[in-house]
């Protein structure tokens, strides 16, 4: 289990993200501020472009050539990573912070088999990578007859078994934290809930937090202790789930939950 800590596992601090385009600078992220405790489960919920997958991006050093921080900090269990270096960020991807993206059909390489990518996952943070490594991470995210599956190829996949893959990558190493942005949009509901279900049992053996990125709040307040509303770039409100439902205080937040 994680051990307790009396201080955020992730702690971001007035965050300001910006994008160069051909016709200026464009500030995605303005003066956002959240944090995940050790083993908790926070949620942020928004709209297409309100910077919720772009903040979540900057945590795990992966925001696109042209986005830079441009404001504010990021910490991981009290260090800052704001602006650490490229082999800092690597050493923390995996090891120390997980993800599950979403769209798994472009997220895993059609011409390579589940398994070799699972196992490239492994070797890359030095973990064991064996056939039976492979076979264990992929039973362990619920797909059965794991020696076979990691034999195929994820176009040969259901939508949820391809989600299973990426929740097992995700996954592999044990992260203390993981990201999941939007990791059940492109399911239908009952597997939705099948997926989700497992994903937090999976979360709470291995005592991982997670931040939970979607745009259904019905969603976030089943599934997540906190959450976290962000609106055209800010973070405009954010508390307990349950708080949240009952009595939003936002204007998007109350559009939100009608």
């Amino acid at each position: 289990m994680t051990e307790q800590t009396s201080h955020p596992l992730l702690d971001i601090k007035n965050l300001g993200i910006t994008f160069s385009t051909s016709t200026g600078d464009v500030e995605a992220v303005k003066e956002s501020s959240f944090s995940v405790m050790p083993g908790e489960t926070v949620a942020i919920v928004g709209e297409s472009g309100s910077g919720k997958s772009t903040s979540a991006l900057a945590a795990i050093g992966l925001l696109p050539s042209n986005g830079r921080i441009s404001g504010g900090q990021i910490f991981f269990d009290g260090k800052d990573i704001t602006h650490i270096d490229e082999s800092e960020k690597v050493k923390l991807r995996g090891n120390q912070i997980g993800m599950v993206p979403q769209d798994p059909m472009s997220n895993l390489n059609p011409v390579w088999k589940i398994g070799f990518q699972v196992k490239e996952t492994l070797k890359a943070n030095g973990l064991p990578s064996s056939d039976k490594d492979v076979s264990r991470v992929l039973e362990q995210a619920g797909l059965p007859d794991a020696d076979r599956r990691a034999r195929q190829y994820p176009h040969e996949f259901s939508g949820g078994m391809r989600q299973r893959a990426l929740i097992a990558i995700g996954l592999s190493c044990q992260p203390r934290l993981l990201i999941a942005d939007e990791p059940t949009s492109a399911l239908d509901v009952t597997v939705q809930r099948t997926i989700l279900d497992h994903l937090e049992g999976m979360t709470q053996d291995l005592g991982t937090a997670v931040l939970l990125i979607t745009h259904d709040l019905g969603l976030a307040a089943e599934r997540a202790r906190k959450v976290v509303v962000m609106y055209k770039g800010r973070v405009v409100e954010a508390g307990p789930a349950l708080d949240l439902l009952r009595n939003p205080q936002h204007p998007y937040t109350k559009k939100l939950v009608m």
